[in-house]
């Protein structure tokens, strides 16, 4: 039976994780509708035997047991503690493409629901990856274009900035002496308008009044 290298490596990367302390026992456990142990190794077998070897026995052990059932099934590799409880786990499944024993009863159609929930969950995975890509693609081609058109957008300002640092500046034409005369006329002519219309100044053609002299 040819055993698969995809999930024997990572296997092998977990088993050579240091496990806690409290870890006494490893399981290979079948998640079927209840679990069961396949197999259980204490701790010291474990430690006796090189971590490539037992990855390589875990994945015939749970290839074996799936050939057997007849079916595609869930393992977990499990550490552990003296009390059963788990401490660490990872899990995988083996026996791909086998479904001889897919017949209708309860166990078979959770089976076929599992798989099919699991390829669709994939698919998603998969679709919204690439969507993501998708996004990243057009949001560094969005900031591309934004610092392209900034670096026109300078150009010009810079372009334009120059342009008026060369051009001279017209003068300001004087003002005549003859103009300020007219003007300062003018303003005089407008004050003594409104003192006469205040009563301020006389018209200039009033005569003083004759003195009487005492008798």
């Amino acid at each position: 039976m040819a055993v698969s290298k995809l999930i024997t490596k990572p296997i092998e990367r977990w088993l050579q994780r240091e496990a806690p302390e409290q870890c006494a026992t490893l399981a290979l456990v079948y998640a079927g509708m209840t679990e069961s142990n396949v197999a259980a190794w204490t701790r010291a077998q474990f430690d006796s035997f090189p971590v490539g070897d037992f990855a390589l026995d875990i994945v015939n052990a749970a290839e074996d047991h799936a050939q057997g059932i007849g079916r595609e099934c869930r393992y977990s590799l499990k550490w552990l503690d003296s009390d059963g409880s788990t401490v660490l786990a990872m899990s995988w499944r083996a026996g791909d493409g086998l479904n001889l024993n897919l017949d209708g009863t309860i166990e078979s159609q959770l089976a076929q629901l599992q798989r099919h929930l699991e390829v669709m969950a994939k698919q998603s995975a998969q679709g919204t990856n690439t969507l993501l890509e998708h996004y990243q693609e057009a949001l560094s081609a969005a900031q591309l274009r934004i610092k392209s058109l900034e670096e026109v957008r300078d150009a010009f300002e810079l372009q334009r900035l120059e342009q008026l640092a060369e051009t001279p500046t017209a003068a300001v034409p004087e003002e005549s002496q003859l103009d300020k005369l007219a003007k300062t006329i003018e303003g005089l002519d407008r004050i003594s308008t409104t003192l006469k219309k205040k009563g301020m100044l006389g018209s200039g053609d009033a005569k003083p009044e004759t003195v009487k002299k005492p008798d």
